[in-house]
């Protein structure tokens, strides 16, 4: 269920009194009921990249340099999703939303 509150303003197509839709109406908001798809990444930090954190002598130069490569990790699966949200936008301006293997998600 995707909640849009009313004055956000969407783009509808015009259907027949008794045609199916996913769109419904209430006071404050319209609901979109569609099926909303999961995404996932996993991500690694070697063995090898442990042990050399193991080898600061303070404990606190260990914490600041994991912290420092879980930040790279992060960094890259957010623009990872960026990217995806993206290229459903767009796909979205045409009436079709993709994921990147080219399935549809939702066609509109």
């Amino acid at each position: 269920r995707v909640e849009i509150i009313k004055g956000a303003g969407i783009v509808l197509n015009s259907i027949s009194d008794n045609g199916e839709h996913s769109l419904e109406n209430t006071k404050d908001a319209y609901i979109l009921n569609i099926p909303l798809p999961r995404f996932a990444l996993a991500k690694r930090i070697s063995a090898s990249e442990i042990n050399s954190l193991r080898s600061l002598a303070l404990q606190e130069a260990q914490a600041k340099s994991l912290s420092g490569a879980l930040g790279v990790l992060v960094k890259e699966m957010k623009e990872s999703f960026n990217t995806t949200l993206e290229y459903m936008a767009n796909g979205a301006l045409f009436g079709k939303i993709l994921d990147g293997k080219g399935n549809v998600l939702f066609d509109f």
